[in-house]
């Protein structure tokens, strides 16, 4: 099982102001976790900070006590809604790992946590903020059996991630690659998992580069199957039997099993808007790049990433015809959507007239046509 955290960039450097910021001297706060998951990951999502006060704490260089109180509203909380509690204290001096002392109060507090307030056998978290930053960490189970916190990912303009294993790849076919972004982004690149939705255009190209990464893990997320007129924007699909008819997401899973770096694949031949199994496997990829059309899966993929606190990337090409057999203009347009910032609807990317149009006709079209030709609602986005 992967265990791992994410928290916005606003929370993170208010952590980091309070916890490093007791001139040398530990210091500690309690945040609360939404969960999110899939099959073997297990993901927690920081939505509130409690900071406890300095003055209401006995803190040492290497050592904190400090009062429980400020804990309570957030354990009701937990307990009615199975969320997940985070202790996080500093280590001002340094030293990556858990003392005498961490385990001991750790295992007090989340024997009451645990044993107590909250009757979920969902992990609760403890971490700790080394000098430079970095967040280490560990979840603790029911019967108080702990795990590692695999990663922890601080989402703004840069996106950082604080492995809890330190791991160097070094393999020939990355050489150019580590040439070229540093042996540091690769090593990260390496160990992401990216979920891609839309397997034509922008998403074949993104395809075909995370793969040459070797990327850990892509999601393919597709409905549709390749046709004739798929074949100018589909890299590596051919005019063929064996080809044509074929499910996309499982044309580009072959090929990159063929191409043979590294990566593993994970397919789903559905639409966003109609499948649950498909947005919960997305829920615990690392960052989420959106290569569709339709206002519909646009929106529902937003409001998933800004739930689940995950990177969004929205890429699309528009092609304006001049009506004289040529082309007026060629935009392109890429979108990086922080959780609980702006959004690819407040950036007016689309309306919601839109999205209510082709959720109508994806779940009922005989609705939906009598409603257009009463001029109810909007033409839907179509494939064409």
């Amino acid at each position: 099982m992967k265990y791992k955290l994410r928290l916005s960039i606003d929370d993170y450097e208010t952590l980091y102001d309070h916890l490093l910021g007791n001139f040398g001297k530990e210091a500690v706060a309690i945040g609360l976790c939404g969960r999110c998951g899939f099959e073997d990951e297990k993901i927690m999502t920081l939505q509130k900070i409690v900071i406890i006060p300095y003055d209401e704490c006995d803190c040492y260089e290497d050592f904190i006590s400090w009062k429980t109180t400020h804990m309570i509203p957030l354990l009701q909380e937990a307990a009615q809604y199975d969320y997940a509690i985070l202790k996080i204290h500093s280590h001002p001096g340094g030293g990556r790992f858990f003392s005498e002392q961490d385990d001991r109060s750790d295992y007090d507090l989340f024997d009451s946590i645990i044993g107590g307030w909250c009757e979920s056998e969902e992990p609760h978290l403890s971490a700790i903020m080394l000098p430079d930053g970095e967040i280490y960490g560990r979840v603790f189970l029911s019967g108080l059996e702990s795990a590692k916190l695999d990663n922890v990912m601080v989402i703004g303009d840069d996106i950082q991630l604080f492995y809890h294993e330190k791991v160097d790849f070094i393999d020939e076919y990355s050489t150019r690659t580590r040439q070229t972004f540093g042996e540091g982004t690769y090593a990260k690149l390496k160990r992401l998992k990216v979920g891609i939705v839309g397997c034509s255009g922008t998403g074949g190209v993104s395809i075909e580069q995370l793969m040459r990464y070797a990327i850990e893990e892509i999601v393919l997320v597709d409905p549709d199957i390749i046709e004739e007129k798929n074949l100018n924007r589909l890299i590596g699909s051919r005019n063929s039997d064996d080809c044509l008819g074929q499910a996309k997401v499982e044309f580009y899973k072959r090929l990159i099993m063929d191409t043979n770096l590294g990566s593993r694949v994970r397919t789903f031949q559905t639409n966003i808007c109609t499948s649950i199994e498909t947005l919960q496997c997305l829920s615990t990829c690392d960052i989420i790049l959106g290569c569709m059309d339709s206002a519909s899966g646009r929106n529902i993929l937003n409001r998933l990433c800004t739930f689940c606190l995950i990177p969004y990337f929205d890429m699309g090409v528009s092609i304006v015809a001049d009506g004289h057999g040529g082309i007026e203009k060629i935009t392109t347009a890429v979108h990086y959507i922080q959780p609980g910032k702006s959004s690819l609807f407040s950036r007016k990317a689309y309306n919601m007239e839109q999205v209510r149009a082709e959720i109508l006709a994806l779940t009922e079209p005989d609705v939906y046509e009598a409603q257009k030709k009463e001029g109810y609602v909007q033409n839907a986005y179509v494939e064409r």
